[in-house]
């Protein structure tokens, strides 16, 4: 009959409701979650006690003491467990809440961590750019001065040579030029006083 689907709805649900609250027990991570899942293991323990009791009462013939069982026992128990499983469930969507935020500030942190990074590489690029733009240009400044020198008339003009790279290698070959002109203006001047 419609009562005995009614009762045995019951016990279906009891059975659900006490595997999923099984479940919650053993994911429970901290103290507050494992004492919030014990509570409720252990209303869902009375609820089963009270609706076995209905269920018995059924069978003994006495309906309306089991529905009595089941209204003013059962259904309180029911509410307290579905009130604490709400709670279980709130607390879990405030963790994940909480961890969803720590990440985004650790996003945060991180972007600003690789913006520090590219000004700094960036920083230590232009520093290696001007280096290695006066170390260029500091060897073409000495040879134009040398060469100006030169063109008025001071051919005995040296560079100091300070490294053996293309620059190097052009300041040498300008050193060997000014000593070839200082010999040559020097040899004809000793013929010309002759």
């Amino acid at each position: 009959t419609g009562n005995e689907t009614f009762y045995e709805q019951f016990i279906v649900y009891g059975k659900i409701n006490a595997a999923i609250q099984s479940q919650l027990f053993e994911i429970t991570a901290n103290a507050t979650e494992q004492k919030l899942a014990q509570a409720a293991k252990a209303n869902e323990e009375r609820y089963e006690q009270i609706a076995e009791k209905a269920v018995l009462l059924k069978r003994e013939g006495k309906e309306r003491d089991a529905l009595r069982v089941m209204e003013n026992e059962a259904m309180v128990h029911a509410k307290i467990i579905t009130d604490q499983l709400r709670e279980l469930q709130k607390l879990r969507a405030n963790q994940i809440q909480d961890a969803f935020e720590i990440v985004l500030a650790n996003q945060a942190k991180a972007q600003w961590v690789g913006l520090l990074f590219a000004g700094g590489a960036l920083a230590v690029g232009c520093c290696i750019g001007l280096y290695t733009a006066r170390s260029i240009q500091r060897p073409l400044t000495n040879l134009t001065e040398a060469s100006r020198e030169i063109a008025a008339g001071n051919f005995g003009k040296k560079i100091v040579v300070s490294s053996e790279d293309e620059i190097g290698q052009l300041s040498g070959a300008f050193n060997s030029m000014s000593e070839q002109l200082q010999k040559t203006l020097s040899n004809l001047q000793d013929l010309n006083d002759r």
